[in-house]
């Protein structure tokens, strides 16, 4: 069996209210000053999401937009794409 794997850096991930994206839960955010972190949920699955600080983030549902540039795909752990 294969198991296919998304690699992105959490700064290369978008988070917005509204949009065409991936719908996810929005739980903690942690405020760090020059960045804050959003921890975003879908599933099971936990995503964390470095949002600049001057912009607002959803308080419960949003969607995440990922850089197609910085998107890697692994199979079994080998880059593939």
């Amino acid at each position: 069996a294969t198991g296919l794997e998304i690699g992105i850096r959490p700064e290369a991930i978008g988070l917005s209210g509204s949009g065409s994206g991936l719908a996810v839960e929005i739980g903690d955010v942690a405020h760090l000053g020059t960045r804050k972190i959003a921890t975003c949920r879908i599933g099971e699955h936990e995503i964390k999401v470095v949002v600049p600080p001057e912009q607002p983030i959803p308080s419960e549902r949003g969607v995440l937009e990922f850089n197609p540039a910085m998107t890697r795909l692994y199979s079994d752990g080998r880059l593939v794409g």
